[in-house]
């Protein structure tokens, strides 16, 4: 009948040993350390996921990238006060414009109608282009559209029709 109770016993000190055992080698190893190969190594805490840089013996914490914001439709009263020039590049059917953004939008891409008028004051020739822009808030930046036949036609009317951007 003692047997049982022993072999009991022995088990269970096993198991304590083995969970205790199991504790501090996961305590002792929560760390572990990841190379990059473009001279960066990387100390990663496994329990919380937190990132180390090390470089040159520094050790600097590694910034989570802050997401990235939406395009939304910039809104007319906005749009109304973008400020600019434009007009044809000798020669070719690029139609280059220079644009200042007076608002706190950050414009990433604008519509841009071009025509011309003819002297019954109607539109021979217009076309809607949109392209991809840097406007930074209080900053200027170009605009580049390829018309295809607009130089030719005497398009030299513009008007910006709408814009997304990120909002302030």
């Amino acid at each position: 009948m003692k047997t049982p109770i022993v072999v009991l016993c022995a088990v269970a000190v096993v198991s304590v040993a083995a969970l205790f055992g199991w504790t501090k080698y996961t305590e002792s190893q929560r760390f572990y350390i990841m190379n990059s190969g473009d001279g960066n190594a990387y100390r990663v805490d496994r329990q919380t996921g937190e990132t180390w840089r090390i470089r040159g013996g520094v050790m600097s914490p590694v910034q989570e990238p802050e997401p990235t914001k939406s395009l939304e439709e910039v809104p007319s009263s906005i749009i109304e006060s973008l400020e600019g020039s434009a007009s044809y590049m000798m020669y070719e059917d690029t139609f280059l414009g220079r644009l200042y953004n007076p608002s706190g939008w950050h414009i990433k891409e604008v519509t841009v109608a071009i025509y011309d008028k003819s002297e019954d004051d109607g539109s021979r020739w217009f076309r809607e282009f949109n392209d991809s822009v840097d406007l930074a808030p209080k900053d200027t930046g170009l605009f580049s559209i390829e018309t295809a036949g607009g130089k030719a036609a005497g398009a030299n009317k513009w008007t910006i029709k709408s814009a997304k951007g990120i909002r302030p």
